[in-house]
């Protein structure tokens, strides 16, 4: 079982690699409440956030690799690092 201690550590050894060629970074906002139809106000909450984040990244792996990345026998996808702040 991967623990935190683990996590931080696979992450320092990733970052630590020599090869930072050809690589993008993208800093998204997301609206912290939206509106609902019954005019009340919903507060984003981190399940709704990572759906957000799924849906935005599965649409760039599928304009950036198209068939590829639809068919999973290929495996190709955008590699990332995804962190949501409070």
């Amino acid at each position: 079982m991967r623990t935190k201690v683990n996590y931080r550590n696979e992450l320092k050894d990733w970052l630590e690699r020599d090869d930072w060629t050809d690589w993008y970074a993208l800093t998204l906002t997301m609206c912290q409440y939206r509106k609902l139809p019954n005019g009340t106000f919903e507060k984003l909450d981190e399940t709704k956030a990572s759906r957000n984040l799924r849906y935005f990244l599965a649409r760039l792996n599928n304009t950036y690799f198209g068939n590829a990345y639809r068919r999973k026998a290929y495996k190709r996808m955008a590699k990332r690092i995804a962190v949501i702040l409070y």
